[in-house]
């Protein structure tokens, strides 16, 4: 077996093995919703927390964690207010 061909089947066995692995990942954590006082709760879970505040006019987020985790928040939210949501903080990019 030449030098090459050995190169592409170690490549193609390394690309077969990445997209194994990305498929078998296990599903993310549930948040956990804790209440810090009457106006403040935090989601806590993995890849970050998420900070809500009440106010009179609707909940404040501070950080969002990624699209997939929207429903789970927004969910968590409705837990604590039935209040829209106003704004969203985040502290990153």
């Amino acid at each position: 077996m030449s030098r090459t061909l050995a190169i592409r089947f170690l490549a193609l066995g390394c690309t077969l093995a990445g997209l194994w692995f990305a498929h078998t990942q296990q599903a993310p954590e549930p948040l956990v919703l804790e209440k810090i006082a009457d106006d403040l709760h935090v989601l806590s879970g993995s890849g970050g927390n998420v900070a809500i505040y009440l106010t009179g006019e609707g909940a404040i987020l501070v950080d969002d964690k990624f699209e997939r985790n929207v429903p789970e928040i927004l969910s968590n939210v409705k837990k604590v207010t039935e209040l829209p949501v106003r704004y969203v903080l985040n502290t990153h990019q």
